[in-house]
């Protein structure tokens, strides 16, 4: 007897309604990838109990006729592809043809659509899966579709969602990825009680969706990435070393229009910002990378959240150099009187933000859409809505819970996140910047290229903003930390430890690269350094001697609990040996001192922190010129390799404000 059958087409839409509809997040994502689709320019959506008991959305764009209508609920019946070959040509956010009829398996559906410039539209009622009934109906140009009773049939995957608010907070993470993808296109979400969540204007300025979609601060704080490395384009937003924060949530990479979730892309980050952002720390960015259709595989998800390049590579090297060109260009000395108005307003903001609708005045005057056309499309023009802050990062991830009670209050979920990016938020001392399931790409290689491909333009940068100070006028050493300067109309403020650690770093980097072999030359000290080890690390150093030479140090064993440093790295500024060499020797220790090129840049900076100046060492009026002329030489003179600032500037005018002297 054959054991061996086919199934039925209802068990084969709850099969695949387990891939595409994991919870009512991914409902909203389908629909609106297929409202996108039709060309729409305004979308409505609107939940009840977090989308589960009912789900709404209601687009402008071409609407159906009564055969399309019902083939749509028809599995693998599509209008974006009619063959395999146009997977390699696809612009459309859905090709499988398995949405609708896989969220019409597990819920009572109703759509209802007219074409423009039809008299009637046309409905169909669907219910597991099944069509209950069809005719004609009187409905607005467009799509509406209304799913209600989700999971109604399918008990396990029910008990499986998590509480009204937090199935609401996965919905706004997803319409606010889709937003940014889709500046021209206005997107709105009301919950319970019609209250408004998020409303983005369509208007076709990427920033002004950025403040929509995350605040104001974030928005204001945002400075420009354009690059192109061919086949690569890059462009969008990031925020300044000042603007950091303590996760990667907002962080949205858009490939050929669409967000995707990338460990290559986030890696390429992570390496770009090094020794520009503190350890930890994080910027806002909303990256749109454009690649030829045909380098790139979207056919290797089930929801279209991941994507395959044709080289991780070429694509990660693209995003390293824009994301390090775009920080090179804007780097200034920060100045501490606008860090503390920028913290005061973010106190102010917190919970919810100024509408969207009012973002047009504090962002150069763009227009948004009009109270009339949202009525159009029968939306509830709000003009009280509230945007809460983005803390979601991905479907997986808890994001903010809502209660939509008389307000809605916002709070950072708990648990199911992406691991790696937990383990890096919680282990902020210890990352490992390229993730281990990524190509590696070489940052010789990566430095080399960008430093040709740069040039002058990217030294020029940096040298008009910071070559003021050698002709700076030295006040004096505060603390035995800080020196005073006063350069023009402004005071500069200067942490001697920080400094001289980035002038060691680039040092150390620069004489590394010199070398065709990478090996840091060495020079010998006048007086030894004598210094005492355990047997442990004695042993370690003699296993580790030739990653040690490399390093520019020289020693040998006096006896079985003593070394004698006799050579340390070749550079200009004066470094403390033995500082330097229980670096080394910590390196040794936990195998970190392999010519890897994420451990050596970590131990370069370990050994330039170790070796530099520290407070309460004093420094003369000699030393500290040293230093002035030293640090306006740097490539990047504004942070310390960790991405602390070195120096922080005071305006007169502001002075003058702070002591109100001035008014306004």
């Amino acid at each position: 007897m054959s054991i061996i059958k086919q199934l039925d087409p209802v068990t084969i839409n709850h099969i695949a309604a387990g891939e595409v509809v994991e919870r009512p997040a991914s409902v909203v994502k389908e629909l609106v990838d297929n409202a996108l689709d039709a060309g729409a320019s305004q979308i409505y959506i609107g939940m009840r109990s977090g989308g589960i008991s009912e789900l709404t959305v209601k687009d402008n764009g071409g609407g159906m006729n009564d055969t399309d209508a019902q083939n749509s609920l028809l599995s693998h019946y599509t209008s974006k592809i009619a063959q395999i070959n146009d997977l390699e040509t696809i612009k459309t956010m859905g090709f499988r043809g398995e949405a609708l009829p896989s969220i019409a398996s597990v819920s009572r559906l109703h759509l209802r659509t007219r074409e423009p410039g039809a008299e009637m539209g046309y409905e169909v009622k669907a219910e597991g899966g099944k069509i209950l009934s069809s005719g004609i109906c009187s409905c607005p140009e467009g799509t509406t579709i209304t799913v209600r009773d989700l999971f109604y049939n399918t008990p396990a995957r029910y008990k499986f969602l998590k509480k009204d608010s937090q199935e609401a907070g996965y919905i706004a993470d997803i319409l606010r990825k889709l937003a940014l993808t889709r500046p021209d296109v206005s997107l709105q979400l009301t919950g319970d009680d019609d209250r408004t969540i998020l409303y983005t204007p369509g208007n076709n300025d990427l920033l002004s969706t950025i403040y929509a979609v995350f605040d104001r601060k974030t928005a204001e704080g945002m400075i420009t990435v354009d690059s192109t490395y061919n086949p690569v384009h890059i462009s969008g937003y990031m925020s300044k070393p000042e603007n950091a924060r303590g996760n990667r949530s907002r962080q949205v990479f858009i490939v050929n229009g669409r967000s995707i979730s990338s460990k290559t892309l986030t890696a390429a980050v992570d390496e770009a910002i090094r020794s520009w952002f503190v350890k930890g720390r994080f910027p806002a960015l909303v990256l749109q990378i454009t690649v030829p259709q045909e380098l790139v595989d979207i056919n290797v998800h089930p929801q279209k959240s991941e994507v395959r390049f044709w080289n991780d590579k070429e694509v990660f090297r693209a995003v390293y150099h824009t994301i390090q060109n775009a920080l090179t260009a804007e780097s200034e000395i920060p100045s501490l009187l606008q860090q503390d108005q920028e913290i005061d307003s973010h106190k102010q903001s917190e919970g919810y933000n100024m509408p969207a609708q009012e973002s047009k005045g504090s962002l150069r005057g763009r227009t948004s859409l009009s109270a009339d056309a949202v009525d159009e499309l029968g939306l509830k023009s709000n003009k009280t809505s509230l945007t809460p802050d983005y803390e979601g990062e991905n479907q997986n991830e808890t994001p903010l819970l809502w209660q939509e009670a008389n307000a809605v209050s916002a709070s950072r979920g708990d648990a199911d996140s992406n691991a790696a990016t937990c383990a890096d938020d919680v282990n902020s001392t210890n990352f490992v910047y390229v993730n281990s399931n990524v190509e590696q790409v070489s940052l010789t290689e990566l430095n080399s290229t960008g430093t040709n491909r740069l040039g002058e333009a990217r030294l020029t940068s940096a040298t008009s903003r910071i070559n003021l100070l050698e002709n700076a006028r030295i006040i004096g050493v505060f603390s035995k930390i800080y020196i005073l300067l006063e350069v023009e109309k402004d005071l500069i403020i200067i942490d001697q430890h920080a400094a001289h650690e980035r002038i060691l770093y680039e040092e150390l980097v620069a004489k590394r690269e010199q070398s065709e072999i990478k090996n840091i030359p060495s020079q010998l000290l006048l007086v030894p350094q004598k210094m005492k080890v355990s047997e442990l690390e004695a042993a370690a150093l003699a296993e580790h001697n030739e990653d040690i030479l490399s390093l520019g140090f020289e020693f040998e064993f006096f006896d079985s609990n003593t070394v004698i440093v006799r050579a340390v790295p070749e550079v200009r500024s004066e470094l403390n040996p033995e500082l330097a060499f229980s670096t080394v020797i910590d390196a040794c220790l936990n195998d970190n001192i392999e010519q890897q090129e994420q451990f050596s840049h970590e131990l370069l900076h370990d050994i330039a922190c170790k070796a530099a100046v520290k407070a309460n060492d004093h420094l003369d009026k000699i030393e500290i010129e040293r230093l002035l002329s030293d640090l306006s030489k740097l490539d990047n003179p504004y942070h310390c390799p960790h991405g602390r600032p070195v120096l922080i500037r005071f305006a007169r005018k502001d002075l003058d404000k702070m002591f109100q002297r001035i008014v306004g």
